[in-house]
């Protein structure tokens, strides 16, 4: 009995490891290259929107499933139907992506003329833009996943014994699954066609491969440990449904600074996932799912240290060192625009280009002089900072400062704050930006992925890079720890 009990807590650790993998699987197999896929398909009008999927889910998931997970169903149940259920509608976006649109002309352009503002699409007697009708697709989906990130981190606690200490290590394999679900996408179905390399991003394959993870993981859900419902009889509050208790901690001043700046500095960020693959493409970078995930390596890295840094540098000095971490990646992307394109490493007929500066290992093209890739490549490199020094920093300190009875809500509110308003603010500002930046001396639009939109990169990085300095000055300023007691 003694043996079978001391077994328990690694069998329960492997099945949730397996757990957030899939889940983070799902996330990574598109989320960096799904703005390339929008491009390629007649849906670059207003593209950005498809980044404010997510927020949106993150804003509207603790509204109307955090009720039901804490009053009326199993977790590992809901888990089940949200993963299945998204997993289908992934399944059938690339169907929109494959329709043909009608071409809308630029106001006041000429019949025959070739100035198209947008494709339009006419689905259930409804017209709108293709690019909307897709973004309606990826928001059903995300409505189905955002809520899973809560869930798994609830389930995982609850049945971790030591969770706190145990937690990192799970949560772990789903920076892992996101990893994995880049390389598969980049390594496995990135080909050359015609002298040119044809990214995995731009086809379908990327939302198949997301599709066949969910209903995977949707399926696992369903062997997890019965997890109940912990309000289960208890009548209905308002206050836990819109953080009221959690509200009041904003009297204190260290609080309410740290909200404030969260949500600021998600502004530049998201425009981080939005366009990173796009200038990858204009510098001739090719395997972006790859190359863009060398940050998510080093921020699986960082979560060893996390506790040892913490101790040492302490809360303040932590998230200033995330934030500084976005002024300096920001600079640095602006930077290797200036540097160039890299050139294309090989032919179709695998015929080598003597002007390529870096070496090809299995099929797979290393520029490794060249000082455009080396200083992007630093950019990218610098997420594991970014991310881990400001956000799990961040979830440490609102654990430390709330009392415990209101720490779900207060946790709540800081994804409601980051993941949810923020990043959705950070994609409109990020496409408004892009709007202005990428542009001839004529004002027409140009491709950002392109070579031609190179010189453009800066008016886009330079003023977020501004931007989070300014963040970084206030939250140096403001901050303070003593303004807060520390709770256990």
């Amino acid at each position: 009995m003694t043996a079978a009990v001391a077994a328990a807590p690694a069998c329960i650790q492997a099945r949730l490891s397996v757990l957030f993998f899939l889940q983070y699987f799902v996330w990574g197999a598109w989320y960096l290259t799904g703005f390339r896929y929008m491009i390629a398909h007649e849906m670059s009008y207003h593209a950005f929107w498809l980044y404010t999927a997510s927020p949106l889910g993150a804003i509207l998931a603790p509204f109307f499933l955090g009720l039901c997970v804490d009053r009326f169903f199993n977790a590992e149940k809901v888990l089940a139907v949200c993963f299945i259920l998204g997993g289908v509608i992934m399944w059938c976006l690339p169907w929109i992506g494959d329709l043909p649109g009608t071409a809308v002309l630029q106001a006041g352009a000429t019949p025959g003329s070739t100035e198209v503002a947008y494709y339009a699409l006419t689905l259930g007697g409804f017209t709108m833009p293709k690019s909307s009708w897709f973004n309606l697709g990826i928001f059903a989906h995300m409505l189905c996943y955002m809520p899973t990130l809560a869930l798994t981190a609830a389930l995982a606690f609850r049945h971790l014994p030591n969770g706190t200490q145990r937690f990192p290590l799970v949560r772990l394999w789903g920076t892992l699954g996101w990893i994995a679900g880049g390389l598969v996408l980049g390594l496995g179905f990135t080909t050359v066609v015609a002298g040119r390399t044809a990214e995995a991003g731009e086809g379908a394959i990327q939302f198949r491969l997301a599709a066949l993870a969910s209903l995977a993981v949707g399926l696992f859900c369903l062997s997890l440990p019965r997890t109940p419902p912990p309000r289960l009889g208890q009548p209905f509050a308002w206050r836990d449904l819109f953080f009221l208790d959690a509200w009041q901690e904003w009297r204190n001043r260290a609080f309410a600074t740290y909200l404030i700046c969260a949500f600021l500095i998600c502004i530049p960020l998201s425009a981080y996932y939005v366009y990173l693959s796009s200038q990858m493409g204009a510098m001739n970078q090719s395997h972006a799912s790859v190359w863009g995930n060398v940050g998510t390596w080093l921020e699986a890295g960082m979560l060893f240290l996390m506790p040892l840094l913490i101790r040492r540098l302490g809360i303040k000095r932590m998230i200033a060192i995330g934030i500084l971490a976005w002024v300096v990646r920001y600079a640095l992307f602006s930077w290797s625009a200036g540097a160039g394109s890299v050139p294309a490493p090989f032919l179709a007929d695998h015929s080598a280009n003597p002007d390529y500066p870096g070496v090809v290992l299995a099929g797979f093209p290393i520029p490794f002089i060249h000082l455009g890739f080396l200083v992007f490549m630093l950019g990218v490199a610098l997420h594991g900072i970014s991310y881990d020094f400001f956000f799990i920093t961040g979830q440490v300190y609102v654990d430390t400062v709330t009392p415990p009875e209101i720490r779900g809500q207060a946790q709540a509110m800081n994804l409601f704050f980051t993941y949810g308003l923020g990043l959705y603010v950070g994609a409109i500002v990020a496409g408004t930006l892009a709007t202005h930046a990428f542009c001839d001396a004529t004002g027409a639009a140009v491709v950002a992925s392109s070579a031609a939109a190179l010189p453009d990169w800066p008016r886009l990085w330079l003023p977020l890079a501004g931007f989070a300095a300014l963040v970084l000055v206030v939250f140096v300023l403001a901050f303070s720890t003593r303004d807060a007691p520390q709770r256990r």
